[in-house]
């Protein structure tokens, strides 16, 4: 039955939605910021030339060496990758309305494009970093769905057999996840099989139940 009303209200709820989504992108376009990038300290941080440090959101790559710690599963090659492709650069910086402006740190929060390309997304669909999805960010299905696609792909962080220089090639491999800490073994079921987690050649966090860790 042809009902005028529900037709009229069905348009109106149509229009608030495509006035939303337009008015996201208008918001998006206004507090974006340029910027050169002066150097990369790892694969999701960078300094830029005014000296501000800024972490990419909703990707999680591997760390360096630091204070005392050893360098994680393929945290050269992913600090490398960044390097190659940001030093130099000017990148456009833009906020997340549902992200903090800051870490604890004091480093700036946001996503980072480098000639339209959303840089995060890059970093995770190629493998060279995880989907950090513990926080809210507004690419989340999109940045979880980059993340799949590189593990049936068995790219860089996903590809266990791709050791870091700085790893034993014989040293066994941990699964660490990021939402509750606990570590799992290449013979557990949720090793490489939890949202938010990272390869690490460390016994660090707390041993799974079922595997030992």
């Amino acid at each position: 039955m042809y009902i005028a009303g529900r037709e009229s209200d069905n348009k109106l709820r149509m229009k608030k939605t495509l006035l939303l989504i337009l008015s996201h992108f208008v918001s998006l376009y206004l507090i974006a910021q340029d910027v050169k990038v002066k150097r990369v300290i790892d694969g999701d941080t960078f300094e830029a030339e005014d000296g501000e440090k800024i972490r990419l959101l909703g990707v999680d790559c591997p760390e360096l060496a630091h204070f005392g710690k050893p360098a994680e599963y393929f945290g050269k090659e992913s600090t490398e990758f960044s390097r190659q492709n940001l030093e130099g650069k000017t990148v456009k910086l833009v906020k997340d309305s549902l992200n903090k402006d800051r870490d604890k740190y004091g480093r700036l929060l946001r996503y980072v494009y480098i000639n339209k390309q959303d840089f995060s997304w890059l970093l995770i669909e190629e493998g060279y970093g995880y989907a950090l999805t513990t926080y809210p960010i507004s690419k989340r299905d999109e940045y979880e769905r980059a993340q799949n696609d590189a593990r049936e792909g068995r790219r860089g962080v996903w590809n266990k057999h791709l050791i870091n220089k700085n790893t034993d090639a014989n040293a066994r491999l941990y699964w660490l996840n990021m939402r509750n800490n606990v570590r799992h073994n290449e013979g557990c079921k949720y090793f490489q099989n939890t949202k938010d987690g990272k390869l690490t050649p460390d016994k660090t966090g707390i041993a799974c139940n079922i595997c030992g860790g």
